[in-house]
């Protein structure tokens, strides 16, 4: 959910390469354990959810964002939401 709200906003930009490999790497295998896609970059399952958390992150920021600037109704917020889901 978090990488495709980031995708949508087109906001991989504000990812590192590393995080963008990630990203990717999921939004192709998205039923893959930490530990699958850690083995497939060849990394520890730890340094897949760090970078797990900072895609979060900016996730989380960009859902801020968008709760400032007024769209504060509940009910847009889960049409919004659902949309994102769906791509």
């Amino acid at each position: 959910d978090d990488i495709k709200l980031i995708k949508k906003h087109n906001k991989f930009d504000a990812l590192t390469d590393k995080e963008r490999e990630l990203a990717k790497l999921r939004l192709a295998n998205p039923n893959a354990t930490l530990k699958e896609l850690g083995e497939m970059l060849e990394i520890s399952k730890s340094g897949v959810g760090h970078r797990f958390e900072h895609i979060a992150q900016i996730a989380e920021e960009l859902r801020n964002k968008w709760l400032r600037e007024g769209r504060k109704n509940e009910r847009n917020w889960y049409i919004y939401s659902y949309t994102i889901l769906q791509k």
